[in-house]
């Protein structure tokens, strides 16, 4: 049987299109097959030189732009642009949030968008007490110990020179956080509980140096609040009538040492921190006094004492005149 020419070509016309369309949509799924596998790898497949284990820092007030272009440098991501797409999508294009982040393994383009807008910093705070009567060298003693990465030497370049404003209380540090960071957190914490006690320093009308100064003296010699304000309450009197402090613990922050008992030898030190050999206050604060001292310096005890020591049993004595404070001595100390 003859097949009718015109059937022929339209059976082949149709059979090269169906040819060309199973060509095309092949080439499609193919081109999204690997769209797709060029997607997922961007997403989930963090870059060849991941920092792993290092903590990388989003700045504050950066646009999204430039904090894409930051982690590209870094090789937390590859592509700028598709992180600032899948930003958006995530609604992270004002979400972002500033800090640093610990990534502890390699991550990929969608896991960092997430943490980031979701503040997942992945790093646990170091918990550090700092304890009340700590110089600034203590404190950097203290933290060089606690917290990775500390730079002790840019600490006690800002930090000296604030001793006495500095407050001992216990933080929550990230690893990371810089030394000026530190320090500002204490100096702010310092501002702020001395702002609780605001009303009686402004009333006590003694400059806020010597107070801070006068607190760190007593904070390195007394216990407890009532302790405290005796303490205060003599060394002012000393001070009213021109009588040198005396203050055993000077020469702790003179000799940079944790005990302060002095020889004969160092009554006769020259400097200006020697309360034995210079009338009145010394040039500045011997150590970073907590709330109870701040306070006792400008809430004294009422009394006319003039001498107190610390007795074998932990008690303190105090006497009006030097026979009452050598027959104190003798009583409970030698």
């Amino acid at each position: 049987m003859d097949i009718d020419p015109r059937l022929a070509l339209i059976s082949a016309i149709i059979e090269f299109h169906v040819a060309r369309l199973r060509t095309f949509y092949i080439s499609f799924f193919l081109a999204l097959a690997v769209v797709a596998a060029a997607l997922w790898y961007t997403l989930l497949v963090p870059p060849a030189q991941f920092p792993t284990g290092n903590i990388i820092t989003v700045p504050k007030d950066e646009t999204l732009y430039m904090i894409a272009t930051e982690l590209a440098n870094e090789h937390v991501i590859t592509s700028p642009r598709l992180f600032l797409a899948v930003a958006r999508v995530l609604g992270g294009d004002t979400q972002i949030q500033a800090g640093r982040y610990l990534f502890a393994e390699p991550s990929g383009l969608f896991t960092v968008v997430w943490r980031l807008i979701n503040h997942e910093t992945g790093i646990i705070p170091v918990r550090v007490r700092l304890v009340e009567g700590m110089t600034a060298r203590d404190m950097a003693d203290t933290l060089k110990k606690q917290l990775p990465g500390f730079d002790e030497a840019a600490f006690l370049a800002e930090a000296v020179p604030l001793e006495g404003h500095l407050f001992p209380d216990t933080y929550e540090l990230y690893p990371g956080t810089t030394s000026h960071e530190i320090v500002v957190m204490l100096y702010a914490n310092f501002e702020t509980q001395l702002a609780t006690i605001e009303d009686k320093v402004k009333a006590f009308n003694k400059p806020l140096p010597d107070i801070i100064t006068m607190a760190s003296l007593i904070e390195r010699e007394g216990r407890g609040l009532k302790e405290k304000q005796m303490i205060s309450g003599v060394l002012w009197n000393r001070i009213k009538k021109g009588i040198p402090l005396q203050v055993d613990a000077v020469f702790g922050y003179i000799n940079n040492r944790q005990t302060y008992s002095p020889s004969f030898a160092d009554l006769k030190i020259d400097s200006p921190y020697n309360t034995y050999t210079n009338k009145g206050l010394p040039p500045g604060a011997i150590a970073n006094p907590g709330i109870d001292s701040l306070l006792a310096a400008v809430t004294p005890a009422t009394t006319t004492a003039l001498y107190y020591l610390t007795g074998r049993d932990g008690r303190m004595y105090y006497a009006k005149t030097f026979a009452e404070h050598k027959r104190n001595r003798a009583l409970y100390l030698d």
